[in-house]
């Protein structure tokens, strides 16, 4: 998952459908973004953020009712598409640019709204779409034998009140994949019908966030630099595995020279998971 947000956050949160088989804005309305320099922020990347975070302002205050409200997940459109929404902005020169770029690895993107779960949101899509391209058996494996050793392997790492229940979520997650991949219209329309289902997809994306925090706990020396002197399990309860929270992403931060630590969890368990 890439990290547009820096250049687009005054939109959605977007996700990028990779081609081939294999600070969320609900409130912004309400309130004037802000902008923080942080640690190791050049000049530049200071005054680029700076600029964007004021432009955003200026477009809110110009919008009587706040930010167009948007689907939880939105039909796949072209990057040209996406452009040609964003032509007005004042960092649209910089925005093609970038898109050009991506039109090498990705065939569209997807709008995710920014209710606090659209990191997650993205990721769930992305498995799905992967999942419906494969043959039926390897379907079924993913879901009768991947996602119960995830639910283990995760298990042994949370807490043990919590171990249940993500095996539980596991086997809701299993049952909402199949109903995406088995769907009798199939495709685009199954995928987007599946997330507009309020429980099932709760549920699947409180998987998905007790799966994050597993791996974070396992990873700790990785996350702690992000966690601004939270002990990790504060950390995880209030950051991670709370639902619809507005959390920092670090997952989207690379200014620390490595690998962003949810990108990499993104990235292994997709990678693992479906192939």
């Amino acid at each position: 998952m890439l990290n547009l947000r820096k250049t687009i956050n005054a939109s959605s949160p977007l996700k990028l459908r990779r081609r081939g088989p294999n600070s969320d804005m609900d409130d912004l309305h309400s309130q004037s973004p802000v902008h923080v320099r942080t640690s190791g922020m050049t000049d530049e990347q200071f005054d680029e953020e700076e600029a964007l975070c004021l432009a955003l302002k200026a477009s809110l205050e110009t919008t009587p009712n706040g930010p167009p409200q948007r689907e939880l997940l939105s039909a796949s459109i072209s990057l040209a598409a996406f452009a040609k929404e964003c032509e007005g902005g004042s960092h649209a020169d910089l925005l093609r640019a970038k898109l050009r770029a991506l039109e090498h690895s990705y065939s569209g993107m997807r709008h995710v709204a920014g209710d606090g779960n659209c990191f997650y949101r993205g990721l769930w899509a992305g498995w799905m779409e992967r999942l419906a391209a494969l043959p039926q058996h390897r379907r079924r494996i993913f879901r009768k034998v991947a996602v119960q050793l995830k639910s283990e392997e995760a298990a042994e790492r949370l807490p043990a009140e919590r171990a249940e229940e993500v095996r539980a979520l596991g086997r809701a997650f299993a049952a909402h994949s199949r109903e995406v991949c088995e769907d009798a219209v199939g495709g685009e329309s199954a995928l987007l019908r599946a997330a507009s289902q309020a429980e099932p997809a709760a549920a699947s994306l409180r998987w998905l966030r007790l799966l994050a925090s597993a791996h974070i706990r396992a990873h700790w020396d990785q996350y702690e630099p992000y966690a601004e002197g939270l002990a990790m399990e504060a950390y995880c309860v209030a950051q991670v595995e709370t639902m619809g929270i507005e959390a920092d992403e670090p997952q989207a931060d690379e200014r620390k020279g490595r690998q962003p630590p949810l990108q990499s969890f993104s990235n292994s368990n997709s990678l693992s998971m479906l192939k």
